[in-house]
């Protein structure tokens, strides 16, 4: 339906009635188209509100008949909410209608981000995102963009509000955004395959080059959708706003951190003394254990001794009584043979007989 060359006079056709843009994807959705300019188009969707397509990226552009009784009842309030009659006749204009407020870039995929639109030049704008902070989006990639639903009145405009975030500011279009990054650590697309970080060395109109490890790659600047400076520790980068937003984050942290190493500190310290306690009792009921043991152990000590003693007394005078009772018998012995030696000779004139006295 849809040619290289978009066929605005069909587009202005739509006008006011539901259509559906994109027959699948992220960026497809169904709405009711409000307006036609030279290279966008707007349309009120159920999802995201107003939304401002990049005419460059639209696929396919179909009517949806049955969605048109919803948006039909929307009453007079409603519809003069909607920007149906802009006064921006280009995407850059609308763009630039944007300028510190929050927008969404694209409906979904890996390029999709939330943040402050701080800056625009010729052909890239300047995103504040909460988590990887000044992120610049090529306009040419960009296919739709719009203000989310949450979304309040207009951040940080004027001159009497707080300094933004510091970004390169003296680049009037991508080119020259690259050679001011020059040796810079940079973050190429926010994510899928083509996302690659590494090392500014050098770039062109036609291709830069980036330092990735040992390897050396050349990138087509066609190709790439947006950049941003990658935030490495000890690394002086742009986006100071930020450094001091993690380290204010980083210190409360640590301060509760320490509020609760001093309760830790003092629970085990209470704990401490406790178990200290604890241990002493134990201690003092096994030394009286302890004591117990040993006069016991001494009384039976004692006891054995005793017993050992008498069992020597007694062996002792067993052996007595056995040496007196062997002297007796010799004795007797001894009596019994001179008796009968003088018996035997008559003739001999017998001894005198001695009795030993004991």
């Amino acid at each position: 339906m849809m040619s290289e060359e978009m066929d605005t006079n069909y587009l202005q056709s739509l006008v006011g009635k539901t259509v559906r843009l994109f027959k699948g994807g992220p960026e497809s959705r169904v709405g009711r188209l409000l307006d036609v300019k030279s290279d966008y188009l707007t349309m009120d969707t159920k999802e995201d509100g107003v939304v401002y397509y990049n005419l460059m990226h639209i696929k396919s552009v179909g009517k949806n008949s049955k969605e048109d009784q919803l948006y039909q009842e929307r009453n007079a309030e409603e519809d003069s909410f909607l920007d149906s009659d802009s006064s921006e006749n280009c995407f850059h204009e609308k763009l630039e209608s944007l300028r510190n407020q929050e927008i969404l870039i694209d409906r979904g995929g890996p390029e999709s981000r939330k943040g402050k639109l701080l800056d625009l030049r010729e052909d890239f704008l300047v995103l504040e995102n909460d988590k990887e902070g000044v992120i610049y989006y090529r306009i040419h990639h960009i296919k739709s963009i719009s203000r989310p639903k949450n979304s309040g009145l207009k951040i940080g405009s004027g001159p009497d509000t707080e300094a933004g975030p510091e970004y390169v500011r003296e680049a009037s279009d991508f080119d020259q955004l690259l050679k001011i990054l020059k040796y810079r650590w940079i973050q190429i697309n926010r994510g899928g395959p083509e996302c690659i970080e590494g090392i500014l060395i050098d770039s062109n109109k036609e291709y830069l080059v980036l330092a990735v490890n040992d390897e050396v790659n050349h990138i087509p600047i066609f190709h790439i959708r947006n950049i941003n400076v990658v935030i490495h520790a000890g690394n002086n980068n742009q986006h100071g706003k930020e450094d001091q937003k993690e380290s204010q984050g980083k210190g409360s942290q640590d301060n509760g951190g320490q509020d609760k190493g001093s309760q830790d500190k003092g629970s085990q310290d209470n704990g401490g003394q406790d178990q200290e306690s604890q241990d002493i009792g134990s201690q003092d009921k096994k030394g009286k254990d302890k004591k117990k043991d040993e006069k016991q152990e001494k009384g039976q000590g004692e006891k054995d001794k005793e017993h050992d003693y008498g069992k020597k007394k007694k062996r002792y005078k067993v052996e007595i009584k056995s040496k007196n009772d062997d002297k007796k018998e010799e004795n007797k012995t001894e009596g019994h043979d001179e008796e009968d030696e003088l018996q035997r000779s008559p003739n001999i004139p017998p001894k005198p007989l001695v009795f030993k006295l004991k």
